[in-house]
């Protein structure tokens, strides 16, 4: 194990100690709250992450391409950070005071918005409420393929850079979360239309709220990675993946202007379809930048390593610069 822990770039071992981490506060909080799981599924999303990066171990110990064995690691690790952290997220449940939805709305308010007003909008442009939902739920997607295409194209700088913000962004988003507990606004009074719900179709909407509602504030009794949704309001995680897209996108010229445009679409997208306050996007903004800037402290050591050490991470390290 100590041999392939080695074979790991530093972002890499960082991603891995916050994954390993969380899990096994997961394990310790749900066996306390005694929350079931299904194992199964647990174990084939993990059994995959444990293939991909497995298989791009492979590639750099034979040293045959860094490019795919970065691509192939940090797919792996992303989908196992993924898993760890959205289990950490359900595991801090039931929230441990009242969420703070209310309090967010009044800020909405004096900024003059509601969410209410914005769904009876989006009734009006059914078409065009639709296109974004299909926006919104692409994000994760995107992020994956983002992943890929840095690592085949030999920016493993980047690709580290990206891994590590998206990790310190997520881990912040919960964290802050599980302070400060939000659902959104769509389970507050008032609620739009019948009408208008009918025809905007936001994904989340007032029968996800009330039921959201219901599981923050007293639990679950069974979990599985096939059936968890976001729960995070506020700070809008959704933003992080967003700013994150065109940030990291930048230098890959022709995807550039598309990523760009599709993920300036997702704040609107994340009103309508998210549940989120209007205030959660900004709250989202100051975390990317938090976690951009705490990712640069991290993944610089890895540049300088780069070229110290034997030829396999030294191949990665120079890409990296």
């Amino acid at each position: 194990m100590r041999a392939l822990y080695r074979l790991l770039m530093p972002a890499e071992r960082f991603i891995l100690d916050i994954t390993l981490a969380a899990a096994a506060m997961d394990a310790v909080s749900l066996g306390i709250k005694g929350v079931g799981i299904d194992v199964f599924a647990y174990l084939r999303l993990a059994g995959l992450s444990l293939v991909l990066a497995g298989a791009g171990l492979a590639y750099r110990a034979s040293r045959r391409s860094d490019r795919i064995a970065a691509a192939l690691v940090c797919s792996g690790l992303f989908i196992g950070f993924s898993l760890a952290m959205a289990t950490f997220n359900y595991s801090l449940l039931p929230v441990w005071q009242p969420p703070v939805d209310v309090f967010l709305a009044k800020l909405d308010a004096a900024l003059g918005y509601d969410w209410a007003g914005t769904i009876a909008f989006a009734a009006r442009h059914p078409v065009a409420s639709h296109l974004l939902g299909l926006i919104y739920l692409s994000t994760l997607a995107q992020i994956a393929l983002l992943i890929v295409l840095l690592g085949l194209s030999g920016r493993l700088g980047e690709l580290h850079l990206l891994c590590v913000t998206v990790t310190v962004g997520a881990t912040l988003s919960v964290l802050c979360w599980g302070i400060f507990p939000s659902i959104g606004p769509s389970w507050i009074l008032p609620h739009p239309s019948a009408e208008e719900l009918d025809l905007a179709r936001p994904m989340l909407g007032v029968s996800w709220g009330e039921t959201q509602y219901r599981i923050v504030t007293h639990g679950i009794h069974f979990l599985s990675p096939l059936s968890m949704q976001g729960l995070i309001g506020f700070p809008s995680f959704h933003s992080v993946l967003a700013m994150a897209l065109i940030y990291f996108s930048r230098k890959i010229r022709w995807p550039f202007p598309a990523v760009a445009g599709v993920n300036l679409l997702v704040f609107p997208a994340l009103l309508i379809h998210g549940s989120h306050h209007l205030v959660d996007i900004p709250g989202g903004l100051a975390v990317f930048l938090i976690a951009l800037a705490c990712a640069r402290r991290i993944v610089r050591p890895e540049r300088q390593e780069g070229t110290a050490i034997g030829p396999v991470v030294g191949t990665g390290g120079t890409a990296a610069a």
